[in-house]
């Protein structure tokens, strides 16, 4: 029976999200019984990847709503439970709609300037939510439990499922669908990249939610009397990368700006150049899969003071990056253990083993391919019951509270400098 399977993910951008539908799409798309679309812009990054492969496009411009006119599964973000009728016409009842939870803050994403709830911890993002957002909460609630009844509603780890379940108070199925990455036809060597330096890398986009932890691993290194010269290198780019102030580092770190790498290049840089990788989500387990010794960085969109890490065979339940503060206290590691490991005890090679087992045994992309094919028989939500739902519940408002107006504009990120 052929399975149609139509991705939405539109960017122009170089993401671990964008990767993580376009090697699913392709793999899909091998098996001739599959039949795989993928909704994306013109110039978009998914369609240049794509381009050699089986997998059929359907044109996204901001401007028009894309119709899609086909029976099978739509699959998307969680981000877009409620307003993905924005994007697109559906035409068919009978089309199902599956959602995978890729950020904890997916749901808040969508209210009126809800990303700038990030900045707070836990408990209080469930208040203001509660209480200064408290129409669309509700609606937000009741509609999430009714699309989780029909598992619709998949998880990438357990600190997005456990995230949700405490802000929203909704006892979530435990759909897991890890993200995964292609397993690479390389491995980084037991040898150190030079006996007489310290090498660590940094991997990922330089956004909000990422450039604080590597801000933190630079002042992990800096506050360390090390030794050896140390090169650290950062993979990536991002609008945040004024945050990163290089002249407070330099007299003890030579900072490598390595841009933005993919393939085969980022492979070869973190074999050769890496004796010790600091990462999250897709990023790590680009790491993992290339067998280098792979730490987990904290999720955070304000500044950080961490000492403690976590190895990525240390993690539960496919989770490849945890929230500060709150879970930071499950981090085991002080960072000059990590770096005496490497550079002192020797243990290079054994650390990449496994962090490589660990790998396979949890995100490689034929281990998720199944998972992926389970999860489309569990999903019971169809276009028709979808529409049903929503139209059961007020629409959300689409404004900010004035409150939280005055509480953001007093917790502002540092402006770029001129």
């Amino acid at each position: 029976m052929t399975n149609t399977i139509v991705f939405y993910y539109p960017s122009k951008i170089v993401g671990g999200a964008e990767f993580l539908f376009i090697r699913l799409a392709r793999f899909l798309a091998e098996d001739l019984n599959n039949t795989i679309y993928y909704v994306d812009y013109r110039d978009g990054f998914a369609r240049k990847e794509l381009v050699e492969t089986n997998v059929k496009f359907l044109d996204y411009s901001d401007e028009v709503k894309t119709s899609i006119d086909l029976e099978g599964t739509l699959v998307t973000p969680l981000s877009n439970f409620y307003r993905i009728t924005d994007f697109l016409d559906i035409k068919s009842d009978h089309l199902k709609m599956m959602f995978w939870c890729l950020h904890p803050y997916n749901i808040i994403h969508v209210l009126p300037i809800g990303g700038k709830l990030e900045r707070f911890s836990m408990k209080l993002i469930k208040f203001m939510l509660k209480y200064l957002y408290s129409k669309n909460y509700t609606v937000f609630k009741n509609i999430l439990t009714e699309f989780n009844h029909f598992n619709s509603i998949n998880f990438m780890d357990c600190m997005n499922l456990n995230f949700n379940e405490s802000v929203f108070d909704i006892n979530f199925n435990k759909l897991y669908l890890p993200i995964f990455t292609t397993t690479k036809n390389r491995e980084a060597g037991s040898a150190l990249v030079n006996e007489h330096e310290i090498n660590i890398a940094v991997l990922g986009r330089l956004s909000k939610d990422k450039v604080y932890p590597i801000i933190n691993v630079l002042d992990n290194v800096y506050s360390e009397n090390l030794g050896k010269k140390v090169n650290f290198h950062i993979i990536g780019e991002g609008d945040f990368k004024y945050l990163i102030d290089e002249n407070k580092y330099k007299d003890k770190v030579n900072i490598i700006w390595a841009g933005t790498m993919i393939h085969d290049e980022l492979s070869d840089y973190l074999t050769t150049k890496a004796d010790i990788l600091f990462a999250m989500g897709t990023s790590a387990l680009d790491g993992a899969s290339l067998a280098v010794p792979t730490i987990l960085l904290d999720l955070s969109t304000v500044k950080m003071e961490n000492t403690k890490f976590k190895w990525i065979f240390e993690s539960l339940d496919f989770c490849v990056g945890f929230k500060y503060p709150e879970y930071s206290k499950m981090n085991k590691t002080l960072f000059r253990d990590i770096v005496q490991a490497i550079y002192r005890h020797n243990e290079k090679s054994s650390l990449s083993l496994k962090c490589l087992d660990y790998f396979n045994a949890n995100h490689s992309l034929e281990f998720v391919a199944q998972k992926f094919q389970e999860r489309l028989l569990m999903n019971h939500l169809d276009y028709a019951r979808y529409k049903k739902i929503k139209s059961t519940h007020k629409s959300i408002e689409k404004h900010c509270n004035i409150i939280l107006k005055c509480i953001f504009s007093l917790t502002k990120t540092p402006r770029k400098r001129k």
